[in-house]
């Protein structure tokens, strides 16, 4: 994953500096909506330094490219499993999550379709929202994104958020 300022392992020590705010405001947002409960099984993908830990307060599995990111979120939270891996191949099995997460992380995906084929695998049906993907409204990769959502869920709810646009739903079979 590369940033505007370098690889995301090389902003790992200052990424919290520089979003931890406005990440945790998109997270208090998604806790409500998907009525995030203690029992539920939670993937956060593309999960960075961990920074949903410290709201959601459920069984939570966090996945990152980035090492250096992992390792924050190893060392920060370490009652929490933290995987390297790839989104477009997650290492999880067909409906192991209750509920998924992705937090202005999908416009970095290789291969955005990929991406969403591997959430509809792993997260299990559900009759209520329980996906949650912020989009950074300024990528390159936005409308891309926003046609793959449309075409791999059912989307029950758009929040604009100051930066992103947060879908809320399902999958579609």
């Amino acid at each position: 994953m590369n940033s505007e300022l370098g690889t995301y392992d090389d902003i790992a020590p200052i990424y919290n500096s520089l979003h931890l705010f406005e990440q945790l405001q998109k997270l208090k947002i998604i806790k409500d909506l998907l009525k995030i409960k203690p029992n539920d099984k939670v993937l956060d993908l593309g999960c960075g330094t961990g920074i949903s830990a410290r709201v959601l307060h459920c069984q939570l599995v966090g996945i990152d490219k980035s090492k250096g990111m992992i390792s924050i979120a190893e060392e920060s939270f370490p009652e929490h499993k933290w995987v390297v891996g790839e989104a477009e191949n997650l290492p999880f099995k067909n409906e192991e999550f209750d509920k998924l997460i992705c937090v202005t992380a999908i416009h970095n995906f290789t291969d955005i379709q990929k991406a969403a084929e591997e959430i509809r695998r792993v997260v299990k049906k559900s009759a209520n929202s329980n996906i949650a993907v912020s989009v950074l409204r300024k990528s390159s990769k936005y409308n891309e994104v926003e046609e793959v959502l449309r075409n791999n869920f059912k989307i029950d709810k758009i929040v604009l958020e100051s930066k992103d646009k947060i879908y809320f739903m399902k999958r579609i079979s």
